[in-house]
């Protein structure tokens, strides 16, 4: 996400914009960028076959091809909770949930997964997508 920020830095250095101007372009920038993403990277139990799946419901996912994110691991937080954390040498194995409705289907996972917090990733073929990540285990 850093990288992805610096970006939007970068494009307000270049309008000119300084201070408060290029930081509120840059944040704006950022929340409009992800509102766009219709793509959710599930690797634990929001996958199909897995008991939180109907959380999400089959009918709003158009389709759900196998996906990796690497620069993350997988792990076993006990209890049957898994979160992602950064590992430059990681990779995870997942789906790339293509959703029909993000702008209801997320904020309704968001409440559902509400020990996880939803970030932005980049998967292995370049799709911009969400995932969620356990809270305060971010690094």
């Amino acid at each position: 996400m850093n990288t992805l920020l610096q970006r939007f830095q970068n494009e307000a250095a270049s309008k000119g914009l300084v201070g408060t101007d290029a930081q509120n372009y840059s944040e704006g920038a950022m929340k409009k960028h992800l509102s766009e993403r219709n793509t959710l990277f599930v690797y634990g139990t929001l996958r199909k076959k897995h008991t939180d799946y109907q959380a999400l419901g089959n009918h709003d996912v158009m389709r759900s091809p196998n996906a990796t994110l690497r620069g993350f691991k997988n792990v076993n937080m006990g209890q049957g909770y898994h979160t992602i954390k950064a590992d430059p040498g990681g990779m995870v194995y997942g789906k790339a949930l293509e959703l029909k409705n993000p702008g209801t289907d997320l904020p309704k996972l968001d409440q559902y997964e509400d020990r996880y917090n939803r970030i932005p990733v980049t998967l292995d073929d370049g799709t911009l997508a969400h995932a969620y990540q356990m809270k305060g285990t971010a690094s």
